[in-house]
């Protein structure tokens, strides 16, 4: 039982974690948006690499909330057949067999995203104004889908376990019968 309450512990500052880098990243957009409305419209200047600001700290609302999702299962998606399972045993089964399918998957894209950031950074490309190094918007992209293994592994834990708990109750009811 240690073992849970250290994983939720884990679960809790990963999640306060992004929650923080997901304020700050919308707080700063906001406030660069207005610098620039300020700058253009009462200034008459301009806020050179403006875009390049959003557009990094965009990455990282982007893929820290796709992490959150996972996390969640808050994901969109368009299931025809899980609506229509009327047992609660049955919709936990279908659940194991959605999470344990989405896992390598999610392996896979990691890999391709460790490549992809490993990559620029080997060919240091960065930003035209500041010279960001590019993997600062593409770091994101790899944590995303590192945290996806952990939550998804975890939904595929609290799958089984629900199942369990309901096979064991199913067992019980028909003991009582």
């Amino acid at each position: 039982m240690r073992l849970g309450k250290f994983l939720q512990r884990i679960d809790s500052v990963l999640l306060k974690i992004q929650n923080a880098i997901l304020i700050f990243s919308t707080a700063s957009i906001i406030l660069l948006m207005c610098i620039g409305v300020i700058m253009r419209y009462f200034l008459n200047a301009n806020f050179n690499g403006l875009e390049e600001l959003i557009l990094i700290l965009g990455f990282w609302i982007y893929f820290v909330g796709g992490a959150i999702a996972f996390r969640d299962d808050d994901h969109m998606e368009a299931s025809i057949l899980y609506p229509m399972i009327k047992s609660e045993k049955k919709k936990n089964l279908y659940l194991i067999w959605k999470f344990t399918l989405e896992l390598p998957i999610i392996l896979v894209i990691a890999k391709w995203s460790f490549d992809y950031l490993q990559w620029s950074i080997s060919l240091l490309p960065t930003t035209v104004v500041y010279n960001i190094p590019y993997a600062v918007a593409q770091f994101p992209i790899l944590i995303c889908f590192v945290l996806s293994i952990f939550y998804t592994l975890a939904n595929v834990v609290r799958a089984i376990a629900a199942y369990r708990e309901r096979d064991s109750a199913s067992g019980k009811s028909e003991e009582v019968q």
